[in-house]
């Protein structure tokens, strides 16, 4: 595939099983996920698995194999703030570091950058659909039964809008790589 999209959601996989545009590759299916692939070219992949950065193994299988240069999220997030109500869509342009995961691939610091072109052609594509989207920085926390008022309140006042645990990871290793990496919540 020229390009991967990793989704967290049961609803997902059930769509694209339904769907004449997709075919089930069961044998590329990581653990208990599924794993779809675009009839026509350019051929797209979609893996629907549980939560978790379980999915790196595969953006790594990817670049081995030289296939998808592109990857992104399509997922669901917590808002943070008064600025997000549910149902927003979100589109990320950068996902603070509070994961794990990244560390192994990036030099210190605490937030990662999504790809701009790939934020970009997200961004037209979703504003096509609802013309208020508009960007948002991630707070990227696999333990969010864990996070503390203190935090949720330093990071709403440095501009994060959404809460999630998957994001950052998938920034970081396409980061490294030098491939591009965006997401949609």
């Amino acid at each position: 595939p020229t390009a991967m999209v990793f989704a967290f959601q049961p609803t997902i996989a059930a769509y694209l099983a339904k769907s004449d545009d997709f075919v089930e590759q069961p044998e590329m299916a990581v653990g208990n996920g599924r794993y779809f692939i675009t009839v026509d070219d350019p051929a797209v992949a979609v893996s629907c698995m549980s939560p978790g950065s379980a999915y790196v193994g595969q953006v790594e299988n990817q670049l081995a194999l030289g296939g998808a240069s592109r990857f992104a999220i399509l997922n669901l997030a917590g808002g943070l703030g008064p600025d997000v109500a549910v149902g927003d869509v979100a589109v990320v342009e950068a996902a603070v570091r509070d994961e794990g995961i990244s560390d192994h691939y990036l030099a210190p610091g605490e937030v990662v950058e999504a790809d701009e072109a790939l934020t970009e052609s997200l961004l037209a594509a979703v504003r096509s659909l609802d013309p208020n989207v508009r960007r948002h920085v991630s707070w990227t926390n696999p333990a969010v039964f864990r996070q503390t008022q203190a935090e949720h309140d330093h990071y709403v006042g440095e501009g994060v809008t959404i809460v999630e645990s998957e994001i950052a990871s998938l920034l970081a290793v396409c980061s490294a790589h030098g491939v591009a990496a965006g997401a949609v919540v």
